[in-house]
């Protein structure tokens, strides 16, 4: 078959043997792909560091079935500012591995590499802070996937005056909606998360949240997530860093 060229972010790397390399790379064009690096682990090979995990770059590949092999790649962007700093790095590992959690296999997935791309970069350069980032993070990721909570009004019976959020069910409820998986959240924590759930990437990378809210919606979020999504065992290492 022919070469197909594309761009993406390396999400996961496993070390095959001595040199090789098995990686997983989010592709605008493709999702969640695996790539074949023969040798990737070779300081001399052309291509190593566009290889190297967190590393955006334009990918030259070879289909074979449901893996492709690499015939070159030209780094974009490394992120390598991350790796000055354990905590910011133990996000962006977070980040990387929800996105090769919930990113397609085989579709096109411009919209969550661009948010995984933005949300790099904002945490590299330190332009909003960590946990309001990882919220954002979460929620966008969600909606863009399709699991997204609803936060407007009661998900059963319309009622604005929500005051608790279910976990199980994903959205807002009301006093007579409510069950035992339903958690009391905050005017401003549900305001805060409708907002990261409706608003431009753009607006939403350039809000400041109180912080106070951000805690708040992390907790429900990160209850949300492992019902919905599953545990993801890099928000271990991320607790046990910060």
């Amino acid at each position: 078959m022919e070469p197909i060229k594309t761009t993406g972010i390396v999400v996961h790397s496993t070390t095959v043997g001595d040199y090789n390399k098995m990686l997983t790379v989010l592709s605008a064009d493709f999702g969640r792909i695996s790539v074949w690096a023969k040798g990737a682990k070779s300081q001399k090979h052309d291509a190593h560091s566009s290889m190297a995990l967190l590393s955006y770059s334009e990918f030259v590949l070879l289909p074979k079935g449901d893996v492709y092999t690499l015939s070159s790649a030209t780094l974009k962007e490394s992120f390598y500012g991350l790796r000055n700093s354990l905590e910011e790095l133990a996000y962006a590992m977070y980040f990387a591995s929800f996105a090769d959690t919930v990113a397609p296999q085989g579709m096109e997935a411009g919209e969550i590499l661009r948010l995984l791309l933005n949300s790099l970069y904002f945490l590299e350069k330190n332009l909003k802070e960590k946990e309001d980032l990882r919220l954002m993070f979460e929620l966008f990721a969600l909606t863009v996937e399709g699991y997204a909570p609803t936060f407007d009004a009661c998900s059963e019976c319309g009622n604005e005056a929500a005051l608790w959020f279910d976990v199980q069910s994903g959205g807002v409820v009301c006093d007579s909606c409510r069950t035992q998986s339903s958690r009391k959240i905050s005017d401003a924590a549900r305001q805060l998360m409708n907002f990261y759930t409706s608003s431009s990437l753009k607006d939403a990378l350039y809000f400041k949240a109180d912080p106070d809210a951000v805690r708040e919606g992390t907790k429900l979020c990160e209850e949300f997530i492992k019902i919905h999504i599953g545990h993801i065992s890099a928000l271990d290492y991320l607790k046990s860093v910060i």
